[in-house]
């Protein structure tokens, strides 16, 4: 699976600061888009938070949260998250948060494509440095990345499909000019 791990730690400074963006329909996220375990501990960790009505949250807030389920537990501690936590709150503008939550979906889109068997090279090559992957990947959008795979769908299923060659393609507006000159000579009348 691939990630932006400045990207993912400002998302999860965002969703700390301001946890009602969990609940966000405009912004919907899956727990299990999050590639790193101790992320997606936290995440599903801020998300019922803010389900329980919490409109901020605190390290004590996730410690105390967290602390029953030992094994999730232990990944927090694993990864010293006290020390995590205040990092990227101070680290994180709330104010880019669609940046942060977009530039996350793109990769999320990306691994989706992958699990599906899906080449994801043209977007992103895990054989070539991060450096110039994300710097390839900043030239398309989520809509481009879906729109390419659409068209190599579109593409093969054209070339395949016994029922789209039954098919008749016509150009839109085509017969249009014949159409208005029979109505000059003969206009059709209501009655």
């Amino acid at each position: 699976m691939i990630c932006n791990h400045t990207v993912n730690d400002r998302l999860l400074g965002c969703y700390l600061q301001r946890p009602e963006l969990t609940l966000d329909s405009k912004y919907p996220l899956d727990k299990d888009e999050w590639t790193i375990l101790f992320q997606k501990i936290l995440y599903a960790t801020i998300y019922n938070l803010a389900l329980n009505g919490c409109k901020s949250v605190s390290i004590m807030d996730i410690d105390e949260f967290v602390r029953p389920f030992i094994s999730e537990y232990n990944v927090l501690e694993d990864n010293n998250f006290e020390d995590y936590i205040t990092t990227v709150i101070e680290l994180t503008d709330v104010d880019n948060f669609e940046y942060y939550y977009t530039e996350f979906r793109k990769f999320s889109c990306l691994n989706a494509y992958k699990e599906k068997g899906f080449d994801i090279k043209k977007f992103y090559d895990e054989d070539k440095s991060e450096e110039s992957q994300l710097e390839n990947l900043n030239q398309y959008s989520i809509e481009d990345i879906i729109n390419y795979y659409e068209g190599l769908q579109v593409g093969i299923k054209r070339q395949y499909s016994q029922r789209d060659r039954d098919i008749e393609e016509n150009q839109a507006g085509e017969g249009l000019m014949d159409f208005k000159e029979r109505l000059k000579e003969e206009p059709l009348y209501g009655s």
